[in-house]
């Protein structure tokens, strides 16, 4: 007999909870479910580890990057510099003879492919990129074993940059073979 009271106490208890719960408004159960699936989202569009953010753009293909987040010497957070809006890129044959480069695309991969085409377009066989660069300067300079490429923000710090990764390599016949600017009209 004790049994059946448990039982029936059981029972009554369920049928009061679906009843409770069939009072409840819709906005209720909208709000039950979307705590349930908010962190799945939320932890899917986050990638990065705590300290770092994704540097490279939504939507591109390939690995994401994440970089550390800047700090002043104060300790406040920096904010990340703004994504680059012009890109352009170098691109050239093994011996430099055939070299190209684009300016004014909307993204690295349309700059990388527009050099290739024209390196090619204008002889060179084997072409590759050298460097792109995104809201700045790149300079391609050449040595008598080597051709090095740097960017900066200025085609003064691009080719200096260059010229002294190309001297740092032991080689003291390093020349500039071109420096170019992602925004043509900022040709600094």
């Amino acid at each position: 007999m004790a049994s059946f009271s448990k039982a029936r106490k059981a029972v009554t208890t369920c049928f009061q909870t679906q009843a409770a719960a069939m009072r409840r408004p819709r906005w209720w159960y909208v709000a039950a479910i979307g705590t349930q699936l908010l962190p799945s989202c939320v932890l899917a569009q986050s990638t990065c580890p705590p300290g770092k953010y994704q540097a490279t753009p939504a939507g591109i293909p390939g690995p994401v990057i994440c970089a550390p987040i800047a700090h002043d010497r104060d300790g406040r957070v920096v904010a990340p510099p703004p994504r680059a809006s012009h890109w352009g890129a170098i691109a050239s044959d093994r011996t430099a003879t055939h070299v190209a480069t684009s300016d004014d695309l909307p993204n690295k991969q349309d700059a990388e492919k527009a050099a290739l085409a024209s390196c090619g377009e204008s002889g060179g066989v084997a072409c590759s990129v050298a460097i792109a660069y995104g809201n700045g300067c790149g300079a391609l300079v050449a040595s008598a074993r080597d051709l090095v490429a740097s960017a900066d923000a200025t085609k003064k710090f691009a080719r200096e940059a260059a010229m002294h990764q190309c001297s740092s390599n032991s080689d003291a016949h390093c020349h500039v073979v071109l420096v170019a600017c992602s925004d043509p009209s900022s040709d600094h």
